[in-house]
Protein backbone atom coordinates (compact mmCIF):
# COMPACT_ATOMS: atom_id res chain seq x y z
CA UNK A 1 0.00 0.00 0.00
CA UNK A 2 2.78 2.08 0.71
CA UNK A 3 4.53 1.64 -2.49
CA UNK A 4 1.45 2.25 -4.41
CA UNK A 5 1.09 5.43 -2.16
CA UNK A 6 4.63 6.43 -3.49
CA UNK A 7 3.85 6.09 -7.17
CA UNK A 8 0.64 8.09 -7.17
CA UNK A 9 2.42 11.07 -5.63
CA UNK A 10 5.74 10.66 -7.88
CA UNK A 11 3.01 11.08 -10.49
CA UNK A 12 1.40 13.51 -9.44
CA UNK A 13 4.45 15.40 -8.74
CA UNK A 14 5.44 14.56 -12.25
CA UNK A 15 2.51 16.01 -13.92
CA UNK A 16 2.20 19.28 -11.49
CA UNK A 17 6.10 19.60 -12.58
CA UNK A 18 5.14 19.79 -16.47
CA UNK A 19 2.02 21.90 -16.01
CA UNK A 20 3.92 25.00 -13.94
CA UNK A 21 6.83 24.64 -16.50
CA UNK A 22 4.70 24.70 -19.44
CA UNK A 23 2.34 27.53 -18.12
CA UNK A 24 2.44 30.84 -19.87
CA UNK A 25 5.09 33.23 -18.01
CA UNK A 26 3.63 35.77 -16.08
CA UNK A 27 3.82 39.52 -17.57
CA UNK A 28 6.65 42.46 -17.59
CA UNK A 29 5.75 45.08 -14.22
CA UNK A 30 8.14 48.10 -14.90
CA UNK A 31 8.76 49.45 -11.18
CA UNK A 32 11.89 51.10 -11.84
CA UNK A 33 13.53 49.20 -9.59
CA UNK A 34 16.04 47.83 -11.66
CA UNK A 35 17.44 49.61 -14.29
CA UNK A 36 18.14 46.67 -16.68
CA UNK A 37 16.24 43.78 -17.58
CA UNK A 38 16.69 40.66 -19.31
CA UNK A 39 13.00 39.90 -21.13
CA UNK A 40 13.77 35.70 -21.71
CA UNK A 41 11.96 34.31 -18.74
CA UNK A 42 8.78 36.14 -19.83
CA UNK A 43 9.00 35.67 -23.32
CA UNK A 44 6.29 33.19 -25.74
CA UNK A 45 7.63 31.60 -28.86
CA UNK A 46 5.66 30.94 -32.06
CA UNK A 47 7.52 29.49 -35.45
CA UNK A 48 6.31 30.58 -38.82
CA UNK A 49 8.54 27.63 -40.61
CA UNK A 50 6.83 29.42 -43.74
CA UNK A 51 7.15 32.93 -43.17
CA UNK A 52 3.82 33.77 -43.75
CA UNK A 53 2.03 34.70 -40.84
CA UNK A 54 0.80 38.07 -40.27
CA UNK A 55 0.51 40.01 -36.96
CA UNK A 56 -3.06 39.73 -37.61
CA UNK A 57 -2.96 35.88 -37.72
CA UNK A 58 -0.49 35.70 -34.75
CA UNK A 59 -3.15 37.34 -32.96
CA UNK A 60 -5.93 35.61 -33.60
CA UNK A 61 -7.65 32.28 -32.12
CA UNK A 62 -5.98 29.92 -34.51
CA UNK A 63 -2.48 30.59 -33.17
CA UNK A 64 -2.50 32.41 -30.15
CA UNK A 65 -2.70 28.78 -27.93
CA UNK A 66 0.33 27.98 -30.31
CA UNK A 67 2.64 29.97 -28.48
CA UNK A 68 5.02 28.25 -25.92
CA UNK A 69 7.17 29.47 -23.52
CA UNK A 70 10.41 30.21 -23.65
CA UNK A 71 12.91 28.34 -21.60
CA UNK A 72 16.18 29.20 -22.19
CA UNK A 73 18.52 32.30 -21.24
CA UNK A 74 18.94 33.36 -23.99
CA UNK A 75 16.57 32.26 -26.48
CA UNK A 76 18.59 30.28 -29.56
CA UNK A 77 16.77 28.34 -32.21
CA UNK A 78 19.81 27.35 -34.30
CA UNK A 79 20.31 27.59 -38.17
CA UNK A 80 16.89 27.60 -39.19
CA UNK A 81 15.40 29.73 -42.26
CA UNK A 82 11.92 30.09 -40.27
CA UNK A 83 10.67 33.33 -39.25
CA UNK A 84 10.22 33.24 -35.53
CA UNK A 85 7.50 35.38 -33.35
CA UNK A 86 7.95 36.49 -29.72
CA UNK A 87 5.74 37.99 -27.37
CA UNK A 88 5.21 39.37 -23.85
CA UNK A 89 2.94 41.31 -22.09
CA UNK A 90 4.30 44.50 -19.99
CA UNK A 91 2.91 46.97 -17.61
CA UNK A 92 4.88 49.91 -16.42
CA UNK A 93 4.08 51.20 -13.16
CA UNK A 94 7.20 54.18 -13.10
CA UNK A 95 7.94 57.30 -14.55
CA UNK A 96 11.45 56.66 -16.45
CA UNK A 97 12.21 56.74 -20.32
CA UNK A 98 12.41 52.78 -21.07
CA UNK A 99 14.25 51.72 -24.44
CA UNK A 100 13.62 47.87 -26.03
CA UNK A 101 17.20 46.41 -27.74
CA UNK A 102 17.95 43.14 -29.14
CA UNK A 103 21.16 42.33 -28.32
CA UNK A 104 22.32 39.56 -31.70
CA UNK A 105 23.47 39.33 -34.73
CA UNK A 106 22.76 42.94 -36.58
CA UNK A 107 21.35 40.71 -39.86
CA UNK A 108 17.95 39.75 -38.42
CA UNK A 109 15.20 41.21 -40.08
CA UNK A 110 12.95 42.13 -37.17
CA UNK A 111 9.82 44.07 -36.84
CA UNK A 112 7.67 45.02 -33.57
CA UNK A 113 3.82 45.01 -33.21
CA UNK A 114 2.60 46.48 -29.88
CA UNK A 115 -1.21 46.28 -29.04
CA UNK A 116 -2.90 47.31 -26.00
CA UNK A 117 -5.69 45.91 -24.20
CA UNK A 118 -8.37 45.94 -26.20
CA UNK A 119 -6.41 44.45 -29.05
CA UNK A 120 -5.80 48.09 -31.18
CA UNK A 121 -2.62 48.09 -32.34
CA UNK A 122 -0.97 51.55 -31.00
CA UNK A 123 2.84 50.76 -32.18
CA UNK A 124 3.27 54.19 -33.60
CA UNK A 125 2.53 55.91 -30.49
CA UNK A 126 4.27 53.45 -28.22
CA UNK A 127 7.70 52.09 -30.08
CA UNK A 128 10.19 54.29 -32.43
CA UNK A 129 13.09 52.13 -34.02
CA UNK A 130 16.30 53.41 -33.78
CA UNK A 131 18.61 51.82 -36.76
CA UNK A 132 21.68 54.03 -36.33
CA UNK A 133 22.60 52.30 -33.08
CA UNK A 134 23.53 49.29 -34.86
CA UNK A 135 21.98 47.08 -32.96
CA UNK A 136 18.26 46.54 -33.22
CA UNK A 137 16.74 49.35 -30.58
CA UNK A 138 13.29 51.10 -30.25
CA UNK A 139 12.57 53.72 -27.89
CA UNK A 140 9.40 53.40 -25.68
CA UNK A 141 6.57 55.81 -24.92
CA UNK A 142 5.08 53.58 -22.35
CA UNK A 143 1.80 54.40 -20.87
CA UNK A 144 1.33 54.27 -16.82
CA UNK A 145 -0.46 51.43 -15.67
CA UNK A 146 -1.67 49.99 -19.08
CA UNK A 147 -1.08 46.62 -19.79
CA UNK A 148 0.64 46.58 -23.62
CA UNK A 149 1.18 43.06 -25.76
CA UNK A 150 4.40 43.42 -27.40
CA UNK A 151 4.97 40.74 -30.69
CA UNK A 152 7.94 40.72 -32.21
CA UNK A 153 8.65 39.03 -35.42
CA UNK A 154 12.07 37.88 -36.59
CA UNK A 155 13.91 36.40 -39.56
CA UNK A 156 17.29 35.39 -40.46
CA UNK A 157 18.91 33.83 -43.08
CA UNK A 158 21.34 30.74 -42.17
CA UNK A 159 23.56 32.37 -39.31
CA UNK A 160 22.55 31.51 -35.91
CA UNK A 161 19.44 32.71 -35.26
CA UNK A 162 19.06 34.26 -31.58
CA UNK A 163 16.75 37.02 -30.17
CA UNK A 164 18.13 38.06 -26.63
CA UNK A 165 15.52 40.79 -25.65
CA UNK A 166 16.52 43.47 -23.17
CA UNK A 167 14.76 46.41 -21.17
CA UNK A 168 16.87 49.27 -20.65
CA UNK A 169 16.07 52.65 -18.40
CA UNK A 170 17.83 56.15 -20.40
CA UNK A 171 20.74 56.20 -18.39
CA UNK A 172 21.59 52.55 -18.69
CA UNK A 173 20.51 52.22 -22.68
CA UNK A 174 23.37 55.53 -23.14
CA UNK A 175 25.48 54.44 -21.32
CA UNK A 176 25.66 50.54 -22.31
CA UNK A 177 25.10 51.70 -26.03
CA UNK A 178 28.21 54.42 -25.56
CA UNK A 179 30.09 50.94 -24.07
CA UNK A 180 29.17 48.10 -26.37
CA UNK A 181 29.83 51.44 -29.34
CA UNK A 182 33.03 52.11 -28.60
CA UNK A 183 34.01 48.64 -27.98
CA UNK A 184 33.55 47.39 -31.50
CA UNK A 185 34.38 50.69 -32.82
CA UNK A 186 37.63 50.71 -30.81
CA UNK A 187 38.34 46.85 -31.87
CA UNK A 188 37.61 47.45 -35.91
CA UNK A 189 39.71 50.86 -35.73
CA UNK A 190 42.62 49.30 -34.39
CA UNK A 191 42.72 46.55 -37.13
CA UNK A 192 41.93 49.06 -39.67
CA UNK A 193 45.36 51.13 -38.23
CA UNK A 194 47.35 47.61 -38.59
CA UNK A 195 45.83 46.87 -42.29
CA UNK A 196 47.32 50.33 -43.40
CA UNK A 197 50.39 50.03 -41.79
CA UNK A 198 50.76 46.58 -43.12
CA UNK A 199 49.64 47.78 -46.82
CA UNK A 200 52.43 50.84 -46.39
CA UNK A 201 54.76 47.91 -45.67
CA UNK A 202 53.93 46.28 -48.72
CA UNK A 203 54.27 49.43 -50.59
CA UNK A 204 57.34 50.81 -49.97
CA UNK A 205 59.17 47.08 -48.96
CA UNK A 206 56.95 45.07 -52.41
CA UNK A 207 57.44 42.19 -50.05
CA UNK A 208 53.90 40.56 -50.56
CA UNK A 209 53.04 38.86 -46.99
CA UNK A 210 52.44 41.85 -45.95
CA UNK A 211 49.56 42.42 -48.64
CA UNK A 212 48.57 39.16 -47.77
CA UNK A 213 48.30 40.06 -44.32
CA UNK A 214 46.32 43.17 -45.00
CA UNK A 215 43.93 41.20 -46.64
CA UNK A 216 43.37 38.91 -43.66
CA UNK A 217 43.09 41.70 -41.19
CA UNK A 218 40.42 43.81 -43.04
CA UNK A 219 38.31 40.34 -43.74
CA UNK A 220 38.68 40.24 -39.70
CA UNK A 221 37.14 43.53 -39.59
CA UNK A 222 34.40 42.96 -41.81
CA UNK A 223 33.45 39.72 -40.03
CA UNK A 224 33.14 41.94 -36.33
CA UNK A 225 31.45 44.18 -38.17
CA UNK A 226 28.44 41.67 -39.47
CA UNK A 227 28.42 40.59 -36.03
CA UNK A 228 27.97 44.26 -34.78
CA UNK A 229 27.51 46.77 -36.70
CA UNK A 230 29.82 49.68 -35.80
CA UNK A 231 29.92 51.66 -39.17
CA UNK A 232 26.12 52.05 -41.07
CA UNK A 233 27.66 52.81 -43.82
CA UNK A 234 28.87 49.09 -44.22
CA UNK A 235 25.00 47.62 -43.72
CA UNK A 236 25.39 45.28 -47.02
CA UNK A 237 27.73 42.98 -44.64
CA UNK A 238 25.06 42.00 -42.27
CA UNK A 239 22.50 40.81 -44.99
CA UNK A 240 22.41 36.79 -43.64
CA UNK A 241 20.23 36.32 -46.54
CA UNK A 242 22.88 37.24 -49.16
CA UNK A 243 24.89 34.54 -50.97
CA UNK A 244 28.20 35.78 -50.10
CA UNK A 245 27.21 36.89 -46.56
CA UNK A 246 29.78 34.10 -45.35
CA UNK A 247 32.82 35.13 -47.49
CA UNK A 248 34.49 37.59 -44.98
CA UNK A 249 34.97 33.85 -42.93
CA UNK A 250 36.54 32.26 -46.12
CA UNK A 251 38.63 35.26 -47.24
CA UNK A 252 40.12 35.31 -43.62
CA UNK A 253 40.95 31.55 -43.60
CA UNK A 254 42.21 31.88 -47.02
CA UNK A 255 44.42 34.64 -46.48
CA UNK A 256 45.51 33.23 -43.23
CA UNK A 257 47.02 30.04 -45.09
CA UNK A 258 48.52 32.09 -47.64
CA UNK A 259 50.18 34.26 -45.02
CA UNK A 260 51.39 31.62 -43.15
CA UNK A 261 52.81 29.64 -46.76
CA UNK A 262 54.55 33.24 -46.47
CA UNK A 263 55.81 33.47 -43.00
CA UNK A 264 57.13 29.77 -42.48
CA UNK A 265 58.89 29.28 -46.21
CA UNK A 266 56.66 26.49 -46.52
CA UNK A 267 57.22 25.83 -50.27
CA UNK A 268 60.89 25.79 -49.91
CA UNK A 269 61.65 23.95 -46.59
CA UNK A 270 58.26 21.54 -46.10
CA UNK A 271 57.00 21.18 -49.75
CA UNK A 272 54.30 18.51 -48.93
CA UNK A 273 53.32 20.23 -45.87
CA UNK A 274 52.71 23.56 -48.15
CA UNK A 275 50.74 21.12 -50.40
CA UNK A 276 47.53 20.68 -47.96
CA UNK A 277 47.66 24.23 -47.15
CA UNK A 278 48.04 25.04 -50.49
CA UNK A 279 44.59 22.86 -51.51
CA UNK A 280 42.96 23.94 -48.47
CA UNK A 281 42.83 27.45 -49.73
CA UNK A 282 41.60 25.97 -53.05
CA UNK A 283 38.66 24.30 -51.08
CA UNK A 284 37.99 27.07 -49.08
CA UNK A 285 36.94 29.42 -52.71
CA UNK A 286 35.36 26.41 -53.57
CA UNK A 287 33.68 26.54 -50.41
CA UNK A 288 32.73 30.37 -50.71
CA UNK A 289 31.16 29.95 -53.80
CA UNK A 290 28.52 27.57 -53.07
CA UNK A 291 27.47 27.96 -49.66
CA UNK A 292 25.29 30.26 -49.83
CA UNK A 293 23.20 27.51 -51.94
CA UNK A 294 23.48 24.65 -48.89
CA UNK A 295 21.12 24.69 -46.57
CA UNK A 296 21.86 25.35 -43.15
CA UNK A 297 25.62 25.25 -44.85
CA UNK A 298 26.48 28.49 -42.39
CA UNK A 299 28.60 25.81 -40.28
CA UNK A 300 31.14 25.36 -42.71
CA UNK A 301 33.05 28.58 -42.81
CA UNK A 302 33.66 27.96 -38.96
CA UNK A 303 34.66 24.47 -39.56
CA UNK A 304 37.02 25.32 -42.48
CA UNK A 305 38.32 27.89 -39.94
CA UNK A 306 38.83 24.91 -37.03
CA UNK A 307 40.72 23.08 -40.36
CA UNK A 308 42.89 26.17 -40.90
CA UNK A 309 43.78 26.50 -37.62
CA UNK A 310 44.85 22.85 -37.39
CA UNK A 311 46.70 23.08 -39.81
CA UNK A 312 49.01 25.87 -39.04
CA UNK A 313 49.53 24.60 -35.74
CA UNK A 314 51.20 21.49 -37.22
CA UNK A 315 52.96 23.69 -40.05
CA UNK A 316 54.33 25.71 -37.33
CA UNK A 317 55.13 23.11 -35.24
CA UNK A 318 56.93 21.44 -37.55
CA UNK A 319 58.89 24.12 -38.62
CA UNK A 320 59.84 25.15 -35.17
CA UNK A 321 61.44 21.57 -34.68
CA UNK A 322 63.56 22.42 -37.49
CA UNK A 323 64.88 25.68 -35.66
CA UNK A 324 63.02 27.89 -37.37
CA UNK A 325 63.01 30.97 -35.06
CA UNK A 326 59.73 33.00 -36.38
CA UNK A 327 58.28 29.72 -36.76
CA UNK A 328 58.73 29.18 -33.28
CA UNK A 329 57.48 32.83 -32.33
CA UNK A 330 54.34 32.36 -34.45
CA UNK A 331 53.36 28.94 -32.74
CA UNK A 332 53.78 31.40 -29.14
CA UNK A 333 51.25 33.56 -30.06
CA UNK A 334 48.57 31.93 -32.13
CA UNK A 335 48.70 29.23 -29.97
CA UNK A 336 47.69 32.07 -27.13
CA UNK A 337 45.19 33.09 -28.85
CA UNK A 338 43.80 30.21 -30.33
CA UNK A 339 43.07 29.12 -26.33
CA UNK A 340 40.07 32.09 -26.69
CA UNK A 341 39.15 31.68 -30.31
CA UNK A 342 38.42 28.19 -30.41
CA UNK A 343 36.11 27.38 -28.04
CA UNK A 344 33.80 30.17 -29.67
CA UNK A 345 34.33 28.28 -33.03
CA UNK A 346 33.07 25.00 -31.55
CA UNK A 347 30.26 26.58 -30.06
CA UNK A 348 29.44 27.65 -34.05
CA UNK A 349 29.81 24.21 -35.38
CA UNK A 350 29.23 21.36 -33.09
CA UNK A 351 26.61 23.19 -30.69
CA UNK A 352 25.32 26.80 -32.21
CA UNK A 353 21.85 27.10 -29.95
CA UNK A 354 24.82 28.17 -26.87
CA UNK A 355 26.38 30.62 -29.55
CA UNK A 356 25.62 34.36 -28.29
CA UNK A 357 26.69 37.16 -30.14
CA UNK A 358 27.11 39.27 -27.14
CA UNK A 359 29.85 37.29 -26.12
CA UNK A 360 31.72 38.16 -29.43
CA UNK A 361 33.55 40.91 -28.05
CA UNK A 362 36.22 38.47 -26.17
CA UNK A 363 37.01 37.19 -29.75
CA UNK A 364 37.63 40.15 -31.11
CA UNK A 365 39.86 41.50 -28.70
CA UNK A 366 41.83 38.43 -28.78
CA UNK A 367 41.82 38.52 -32.60
CA UNK A 368 43.53 42.29 -32.67
CA UNK A 369 46.46 41.33 -29.64
CA UNK A 370 46.69 38.06 -32.46
CA UNK A 371 47.19 40.47 -35.68
CA UNK A 372 49.09 43.29 -33.79
CA UNK A 373 51.32 40.96 -32.70
CA UNK A 374 51.83 39.25 -36.29
CA UNK A 375 52.57 42.31 -37.65
CA UNK A 376 55.88 41.99 -34.74
CA UNK A 377 56.70 38.81 -36.17
CA UNK A 378 56.04 39.70 -39.90
CA UNK A 379 58.51 42.48 -39.38
CA UNK A 380 60.67 40.48 -37.46
CA UNK A 381 61.10 37.99 -40.52
CA UNK A 382 61.55 41.15 -43.01
CA UNK A 383 64.34 42.36 -40.54
CA UNK A 384 65.92 38.83 -40.70
CA UNK A 385 65.65 38.69 -44.69
CA UNK A 386 67.00 42.30 -45.14
CA UNK A 387 70.49 40.90 -42.57
CA UNK A 388 70.36 37.89 -44.83
CA UNK A 389 70.49 39.86 -48.17
CA UNK A 390 72.55 42.50 -46.67
CA UNK A 391 75.38 39.40 -45.58
CA UNK A 392 75.25 37.78 -49.41
CA UNK A 393 75.99 41.12 -50.69
CA UNK A 394 78.96 41.43 -48.27
CA UNK A 395 79.95 37.45 -48.96
CA UNK A 396 79.96 38.37 -52.76
CA UNK A 397 81.87 41.40 -52.61
CA UNK A 398 84.69 40.08 -50.91
CA UNK A 399 84.35 36.94 -53.58
CA UNK A 400 85.09 39.42 -56.35
CA UNK A 401 87.14 40.91 -54.47
CA UNK A 402 89.22 38.00 -53.91
CA UNK A 403 88.77 36.82 -57.03
CA UNK A 404 90.19 40.54 -58.62
CA UNK A 405 92.98 40.65 -56.38
CA UNK A 406 93.59 36.75 -57.49
CA UNK A 407 93.35 37.44 -60.84
CA UNK A 408 95.82 40.52 -60.83
CA UNK A 409 98.43 38.46 -59.41
CA UNK A 410 97.77 35.62 -62.26
CA UNK A 411 97.70 38.08 -65.02
CA UNK A 412 101.53 39.09 -64.50
CA UNK A 413 103.44 35.74 -64.41
CA UNK A 414 100.87 35.27 -67.39
CA UNK A 415 102.20 37.91 -69.45
CA UNK A 416 105.61 36.70 -68.55
CA UNK A 417 105.37 33.19 -69.92
CA UNK A 418 103.51 34.97 -73.06
CA UNK A 419 106.59 36.90 -73.35
CA UNK A 420 109.25 34.17 -73.22
CA UNK A 421 107.03 31.86 -75.76
CA UNK A 422 107.71 35.15 -78.05
CA UNK A 423 111.23 35.12 -77.38
CA UNK A 424 111.95 31.31 -77.41
CA UNK A 425 110.39 31.31 -80.91
CA UNK A 426 113.19 33.85 -82.32
CA UNK A 427 115.60 31.05 -81.29
CA UNK A 428 116.68 27.92 -83.72
CA UNK A 429 113.84 25.19 -82.90
CA UNK A 430 113.34 21.74 -84.27
CA UNK A 431 109.47 20.92 -85.89
CA UNK A 432 108.57 19.22 -82.16
CA UNK A 433 110.02 22.07 -80.30
CA UNK A 434 107.86 24.35 -82.39
CA UNK A 435 104.58 22.17 -82.01
CA UNK A 436 105.41 22.76 -77.93
CA UNK A 437 105.65 26.20 -78.31
CA UNK A 438 102.41 26.68 -80.63
CA UNK A 439 100.61 24.75 -77.69
CA UNK A 440 102.24 26.40 -74.98
CA UNK A 441 101.30 29.87 -76.57
CA UNK A 442 97.76 29.08 -77.75
CA UNK A 443 97.50 27.51 -73.85
CA UNK A 444 99.01 30.87 -71.97
CA UNK A 445 96.71 32.99 -74.08
CA UNK A 446 93.54 30.71 -73.52
CA UNK A 447 94.90 31.37 -69.34
CA UNK A 448 95.01 34.48 -70.03
CA UNK A 449 91.82 35.59 -71.31
CA UNK A 450 89.91 33.30 -68.45
CA UNK A 451 91.96 35.72 -65.99
CA UNK A 452 90.55 38.70 -68.03
CA UNK A 453 87.04 37.35 -68.01
CA UNK A 454 87.08 36.88 -64.21
CA UNK A 455 88.26 40.48 -63.53
CA UNK A 456 85.67 41.95 -66.49
CA UNK A 457 83.18 39.40 -63.95
CA UNK A 458 84.42 41.30 -60.74
CA UNK A 459 83.96 44.86 -62.27
CA UNK A 460 80.49 43.91 -63.91
CA UNK A 461 79.20 42.63 -60.65
CA UNK A 462 80.28 45.65 -58.96
CA UNK A 463 78.41 47.70 -61.15
CA UNK A 464 81.37 49.11 -62.94
CA UNK A 465 81.34 47.76 -66.18
CA UNK A 466 78.73 45.91 -68.86
CA UNK A 467 79.11 43.07 -69.94
CA UNK A 468 80.78 42.69 -73.63
CA UNK A 469 81.40 40.40 -76.27
CA UNK A 470 83.43 40.56 -79.04
CA UNK A 471 81.44 40.54 -82.62
CA UNK A 472 85.44 39.48 -84.79
CA UNK A 473 85.32 37.60 -87.91
CA UNK A 474 86.97 33.93 -87.28
CA UNK A 475 87.24 30.43 -89.48
CA UNK A 476 85.60 27.44 -87.47
CA UNK A 477 88.67 25.67 -88.56
CA UNK A 478 91.38 27.57 -87.55
CA UNK A 479 89.61 27.44 -83.72
CA UNK A 480 88.70 23.82 -84.22
CA UNK A 481 93.03 23.15 -84.91
CA UNK A 482 93.71 25.26 -81.88
CA UNK A 483 91.38 23.38 -79.44
CA UNK A 484 93.07 20.18 -80.62
CA UNK A 485 96.37 21.66 -80.10
CA UNK A 486 95.49 22.99 -76.65
CA UNK A 487 94.11 19.54 -75.30
CA UNK A 488 96.40 17.37 -77.53
CA UNK A 489 98.76 16.51 -74.38
CA UNK A 490 95.90 16.16 -71.67
CA UNK A 491 94.04 13.76 -74.22
CA UNK A 492 97.55 11.54 -75.13
CA UNK A 493 97.89 11.34 -71.28
CA UNK A 494 94.88 9.93 -70.44
CA UNK A 495 94.92 7.19 -73.54
CA UNK A 496 92.43 8.84 -75.35
CA UNK A 497 91.84 10.05 -79.15
CA UNK A 498 90.27 13.11 -79.70
CA UNK A 499 88.67 13.70 -83.22
CA UNK A 500 87.65 16.96 -84.50
CA UNK A 501 86.15 17.49 -87.82
CA UNK A 502 87.58 18.83 -91.03
CA UNK A 503 85.52 21.59 -92.06
CA UNK A 504 84.64 22.37 -95.36
CA UNK A 505 86.55 25.34 -97.04
CA UNK A 506 83.40 26.43 -98.58
CA UNK A 507 81.76 27.43 -95.19
CA UNK A 508 81.64 31.13 -95.17
CA UNK A 509 83.29 33.26 -92.08
CA UNK A 510 81.47 33.38 -88.52
CA UNK A 511 80.96 36.40 -86.64
CA UNK A 512 81.14 36.15 -82.73
CA UNK A 513 82.98 35.58 -79.87
CA UNK A 514 85.61 33.23 -80.80
CA UNK A 515 87.34 33.42 -77.09
CA UNK A 516 83.58 32.58 -75.28
CA UNK A 517 82.63 29.65 -77.50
Amino acid sequence: MLRYSFIILLTFFCLANKTLASSPPSGVILTGQADMLSLSPYLEVLEDSGRSLSIEQVTSSAHTQQFYPNTQAIPNFGRTRSAYWIRFKLENRSEQKWYARINALSGHDVALYVLDSAGEEVTGRVAQYMPRYGLHAWSLTLPEQEPLQFYWRATNGDSIFSLPVELFTADAFVEQTRVDSTLYASIIAALLIIAAYNLLSFLLLREKSYLTLTVHIVSIAAIIQFNHSVYNGLGFLKDTDAHFFTAPIYIAAISLLIFCRQLLQLPQKTPRVDRVLRWTAYLSIILMCVTGWIPGGTFLPSLTALFTFALIIIASFIRSLQGYRIAQYFLLIFMLVILIVIPNALINVFDETHWQSAKFYSTGIATSLFLLLLSVVQAEKVRELREQKQRAIVNREATNNFLMTISHELRTPMHIMAGIGEMLRNTPLDRTQTDYLHKFETASRHMLSLVNDILDLGSISQGEMAFKRDNEPFELQQLLDELGRLFSISVKQKGLTLVLPDIDPSVPVFFGDAKRL
